[in-house]
This record gives C-alpha cells, sequence and structure tokens, in this order.
C-alpha cells in the first residue's frame, strides 16, 4: 500500500495498492516476508515529507515482524527462514507491503516465546525506553550502578512507559508511575511499578 500525493496536515494521502517489482537482497540487505506491522507516529511524518513535486510512490511503515526469503552476500548475522523484528528507516520503501529489503545491521532475531504482533509491537517502544533510560537519563544496565535511582513517570499508560518499567525493573532501578485510575486495570506493567499514583 502506498500513494503517490502527500495530502495535507489535516487529511490523510488517498493510500492505493500498488504492485512493484520484487528486488533481489544484496549486500548487507535482507528480503524480509512481512507477517505483522505496527502504526506509529513516524508514519505521518513520512507522509508530510513527500514534497509536491515528488510523483512516485511512497510506501509507509517503520516498524515490522517477518521472516527472512533472501541474505544479501555480505550479510552474515541472519539467514533464510530466521524470524526477526525490526525498526526500520525513512529512506528505504516502508513495511506496510509483502516484503520489504532491510539492513541486517537494524534487525534483531525475533524473540521466540512472542508471537509475530506482539513482535511488531515492540521494536520503535523498546529503542525509545532504552534511550530515554541510559542514554538521556544516564541509568546504567547493570543493575549494581543504579542501586538508589528512582524515576518518576508521568502519564505512564503509554507503550514506551509499558516497556520502560519492564527494563527499569530488570536493571533495579525504582519506578513511580503517575496514571489515570480508570486505566490502572488494563496496564499489567504497572505491577513492576514501585510506587503508583492514580487519579481521576
Amino acid at each position: 500500500m502506498g500513494f503517490y500525493k502527500p495530502g495535507s496536515k489535516k487529511e490523510a494521502p488517498n493510500f492505493e495498492r500498488v504492485e512493484i517489482e520484487r528486488t533481489k537482497a544484496t549486500g548487507k540487505n535482507l528480503l524480509v516476508e512481512v507477517r505483522e506491522i505496527s502504526v506509529n507516529p513516524t508514519d505521518l511524518r513520512t507522509c508530510d515529507g513527500k514534497r509536491e513535486d515528488d510523483h512516485s510512490v511512497t510506501i509507509v511503515g517503520r516498524v515490522a515482524a517477518g521472516v527472512v526469503l533472501e541474505a544479501g552476500n555480505d550479510c552474515s548475522l541472519f539467514q533464510a527462514e530466521d524470524e526477526v523484528f525490526y525498526a526500520g528507516t525513512s529512506n528505504i520503501p516502508g513495511s506496510l507491503s509483502k516484503v520489504q529489503l532491510v539492513d541486517e545491521r537494524i534487525v534483531g532475531r525475533k524473540p521466540k516465546d512472542i508471537g509475530f504482533p506482539e513482535a511488531a509491537a515492540l521494536p520503535l517502544t523498546s529503542i525509545t525506553a532504552c534511550e530515554a533510560l541510559f542514554d538521556r537519563l544516564g541509568a546504567s544496565r547493570k543493575a549494581a550502578g543504579n542501586n538508589g535511582k528512582v524515576i518518576l513517570i508521568i502519564g505512564a499508560a503509554g507503550g514506551v512507559v509499558s516497556v520502560a518499567t519492564q527494563i527499569a525493573k530488570l536493571v533495579g532501578v525504582t519506578m513511580s508511575s503517575i496514571t489515570m485510575s480508570l486505566l490502572k486495570r488494563n496496564w499489567r506493567h504497572l505491577e513492576f511499578t514501585e510506587f503508583i499514583i492514580f487519579f481521576v
């Protein structure tokens, strides 16, 4: 699925079913059969970034989970039939397609104990959570380095937070969260939070 015209800030583009030539995997690229995708705000930015004079088809979608069909001749991390998941980039055709070419260096091996839908929900949220915890807030990747560290999360019902609370628990960071009381029954990740403040 793709679009030719960018649409506007108020209206989505007119998506069309298009047929494009299937390319071979070369170099460090994997040809992945897309099994599941997730929709993210980055997809909107892809639409917003399309120039008026660009008449080529744009396929959106950054995040996907699938099975490797082919591995390029320079690939060393994956091979055909490997189950993978990844958050792609905006400079390649997106994952809203049957197959996608993606650089193996930004691909991860799909955990065996979860399905493709769950795997497709993880890459972008996990990357964001790790960047926030380790790169921005300076948490250590080892529990011994996080003794006494406490993080307060305001608005603890989002996808990134649901991952961040679990990662924080693994590395010994104490989590405190503020969230709406109406949401508390629907979010299992709050079990990993030491202190929770609910509001109406």
